[in-house]
């Protein structure tokens, strides 16, 4: 043990120096739960952005197998050069733009003109679906079936919502046919008549007979002009769908959006699939909403890397999905989603369970233990406990009360 060192002042007289002064964190314990809250929060701001950035553009220079976000959009620029409502002279321009594209990958589109009857809603209409045929090795087994819709609403060009999903089928489908087969066939179906209820895919899954032979269903769409693709609805006891669905490159999705999106007047093609019984996979854009259906829903305002996104997750499954048998066992529902580092992670809600027990478990150990080491007081455990709850609860509040404003701003305006 050390002495404090002996030193003489100005008159000679020996005198002690002052021992180290503690650091600053010491003397204020605020200053260091602050700089621990700054540090925490900084690395979660870093984590989230890790799992919701789209990855950069593969520029159109890129081998002939990869899905290019430059070359995709060439065709989202051609789609939603304006607005293309079923049944409008542009939505006929766009129809014999995607025929063509179609040939000159070397396919056979097929048109499909019917009457199209909802089922979820009191609607019909005339639809023409534009459907193709991509064939695998295999001579038994079921196809994969990817659909997009090519019409958009009255009011805005679509350019997210779905030329930025038509677009990337067309793509990967290039990548496909420039790299090895599929195992299975691969279904593309150009779908009429979403925006006005789901016509063009009601009409598909009970008139064509290519519907019957469906194994897998992919369905990519919109809600808005940026983010991530996302996965966040499947089909159901989707435990193997999930996993495989993971092995795929960039692999992004949330089980919780499902019960959010459940709740919304929002509606895909997927919906007609699912009462179908077909199960697969509901992928969208869906960051910047406040782009959609609207006019700056156009090339302009589509995030190039959201579109490199959705072909990723497209391209993807097709190549996860075109080697195995299908459809996908039917096993227990998962739980999945994005973490910092770990990227996609799912687990059995039987797990979910027994996490949040032993989440449970632990806290009370916690809070028994520094009751017993007096270290803790009941009333400030109760106090913080309180303090949470109430910060948890104007989180949750604040964005509906700003939401339900501004909706009513926009009725009455008009």
């Amino acid at each position: 043990m050390t002495s404090p060192v002996s030193t003489r002042g100005a008159s000679g007289t020996p005198r002690e120096s002052a021992p180290d002064s503690p650091g600053v964190f010491a003397r204020s314990p605020m200053v260091a739960r602050i700089a621990t809250l700054l540090v925490f929060g900084l690395a979660v701001s870093a984590g989230v952005r890790s799992v919701h950035v789209p990855p950069a553009v593969v520029p159109a220079s890129a081998p002939p197998e990869a899905f290019s976000a430059e070359r995709a959009m060439a065709h989202v620029r051609q789609i939603a050069r304006a607005a293309h409502p079923t049944g409008s002279a542009e939505h006929q321009r766009v129809r014999a733009y995607l025929v063509a594209e179609l040939r000159a990958l070397g396919l056979e589109p097929r048109l499909q003109q019917t009457i199209g009857i909802a089922s979820r809603f009191p609607v019909a209409g005339q639809v023409t679906n534009i459907l193709a045929r991509l064939p695998g090795t295999g001579t038994d087994g079921k196809a994969i079936l990817m659909t997009a819709h090519y019409d958009s609403v009255a009011v805005g060009p679509g350019a997210a919502d779905d030329a930025a999903g038509t677009a990337a089928l067309l793509e990967t489908l290039r990548a496909l046919r420039a790299g090895s087969p599929l195992r299975n066939d691969l279904i593309i179906a150009l779908l009429d008549g979403e925006e006005d209820g789901l016509l063009g895919a009601a009409a598909f899954v009970h008139e064509h007979p290519w519907a019957r032979n469906v194994g897998l269903a992919l369905c990519l769409d919109a809600g808005g002009t940026g983010g991530r693709a996302l996965l966040y609805e499947t089909g159901e006891r989707n435990a193997s769908l999930v996993r495989a669905f993971g092995r795929t490159p960039n692999a992004t999705g949330s089980s919780a959006m499902y019960s959010g999106y459940r709740r919304m007047p929002n509606d895909s093609d997927f919906s007609e699939l699912r009462l179908a019984g077909i199960t697969g996979l509901n992928i969208a854009i869906s960051e910047r909403g406040d782009r959609y259906h609207t006019p700056l829903d156009d090339p302009a305002h589509l995030d190039p890397r959201s579109l490199q996104h959705h072909g990723d997750a497209a391209l993807g499954v097709a190549r996860e999905f075109g080697m195995m048998a299908l459809p996908p066992a039917a096993e227990e529902d998962v739980i999945f989603f994005n973490l910092p580092v770990l990227g996609f992670v799912s687990y059995s809600i039987g797990w979910a369970l027994l996490l949040a027990v032993s989440s449970a478990l632990t806290w009370l150990a916690a809070l028994v233990v520094g009751r017993a080491r007096a270290k803790l007081r009941l009333s400030e455990v109760a106090l913080e406990a309180l303090a949470a709850l109430i910060a948890l609860l104007a989180a949750a509040a604040a964005p509906f009360a700003a939401w339900t404003v501004l909706a009513r701003v926009h009725a009455t305006h008009g």
